[in-house]
């Protein structure tokens, strides 16, 4: 089973979340479609998750060219949107 939640900014996240991994898809407002996805180990504790999506993003973003700023997560909101997808349990 699968849990999505996404987060809508000028950088669009998307989460899907398997209880082996969660695959990260980013999708700048400037850029046509999602990045490839990315996957992030859901043990990892959450101030890795936050820099580990961070870099996702800006890897997203400059991979199509965005001229958009860079956003900077904010972390109680990463933290709703990982909660969104906790009931993926092993």
């Amino acid at each position: 089973m699968q849990y999505e939640a996404e987060l809508n900014e000028p950088v669009k996240l998307m989460l899907q979340r398997s209880a082996d991994a969660i695959l990260l898809y980013v999708q700048p407002s400037d850029c046509e479609g999602a990045s490839r996805p990315s996957s992030v180990n859901p043990a990892y504790s959450a101030t890795t998750m936050k820099y580990m999506i961070q870099g996702h993003i800006v890897m997203a973003m400059r991979g199509c060219g965005s001229e958009l700023p860079i956003p900077q997560l904010d972390a109680e909101e990463l933290a709703e949107l990982l909660k969104l997808t906790e009931g993926v349990a092993n």
